[in-house]
């Protein structure tokens, strides 16, 4: 990682293709769950095309874990795009709930808010290997966000949001608890309730934000945000089923705009792969 943090900008490229080709060859049952995501994903294309954008998406992958690495001492270049939700959340210094997926850069859209002063609590699953749990979690308190373990988390975002600060995480992770169902990709799924059930009952705000790589050039990286207003804390819903899904809804929307950059070799409907 050091290696990666202070390589010069010539270099950049290089580490981003290493980990991409050894990604894609050393992990055969990802490679097999990504390409069978694709392909149930979009059956209208061959698997030719959709080989190509699951290698695609392990080298979206490498290069955003470059970036995440290089962050903060080599800020990416933010650029929000209009209208943009959060701004008066933020300026207001008023507490909302930020739900984001695998898409795009998840942990720069988490950054990009940090740079505007936003406080951002995230929800985050604990990696099961402790050296890499310490790793990520200095990682992401040095871009500005404060990372909460899932299972410990009920506290700390009470707290925040009482102060008027932000809440976040990726709502697409296989549900712990209190999941509702919803067709994503034209398959029915799992996704977590709890935050949407939390904002319900405290009338938070939800808004979605995305992070998508605008650029190819490793070096100087530029991501684009977009916000999304997913609840405004007062509008009637019968359910947080209903917010689930119009979360969803917004989701396959960027995904159908940027297949490339979905995490497509998350397990994310437990598809079971035979050996080879």
């Amino acid at each position: 990682m050091t290696r990666i943090k202070a390589a010069p900008p010539a270099n950049v490229e290089k580490w981003a293709s290493r980990i991409s080709n050894a990604g894609w060859h050393v992990f055969s049952r990802q490679r097999r769950v990504a390409c069978a995501n694709v392909a149930r994903a979009f059956p209208e294309i061959d698997g030719k095309a959709a080989i190509g954008i699951a290698r695609a998406s392990f080298r979206h992958a490498a290069v955003a874990l470059v970036d995440s690495i290089r962050m903060p001492e080599r800020q990416p270049d933010f650029v929000w795009t209009s209208p943009d939700v959060l701004g008066p959340i933020l300026e207001k210094k008023l507490p909302a709930i930020v739900i984001s997926g695998h898409i795009g850069n998840w942990e720069a859209a988490g950054a990009a808010i940090a740079t505007r002063g936003g406080k951002l609590h995230l929800i985050v699953a604990t990696p099961t290997n402790p050296g890499v749990a310490v790793l990520v979690h200095r990682l992401r308190a040095g871009w500005g966000v404060i990372p909460h373990a899932r299972e410990k988390s009920l506290f700390p975002i009470a707290r925040a949001l009482r102060c008027g600060e932000l809440v976040g995480t990726a709502v697409d992770q296989w549900p712990a608890r209190h999941a509702v169902s919803a067709t994503f990709l034209d398959r029915p799924t799992p996704f977590a309730s709890g935050l949407f059930e939390y904002a319900m009952r405290t009338g938070v705000p939800m808004v979605a934000v995305w992070a998508i790589r605008t650029n190819q050039n490793t070096a100087t990286p530029e991501y684009t945000v977009t916000t999304e207003l997913v609840w405004d804390g007062e509008e009637p819903v019968h359910s947080a089923g209903d917010l689930v899904r119009r979360w969803v809804r917004m989701l396959e929307s960027i995904i159908r705009r940027h297949p490339d950059q979905y995490l497509w070799m998350h397990d994310r409907w437990k598809i079971r792969c035979e050996a080879r």
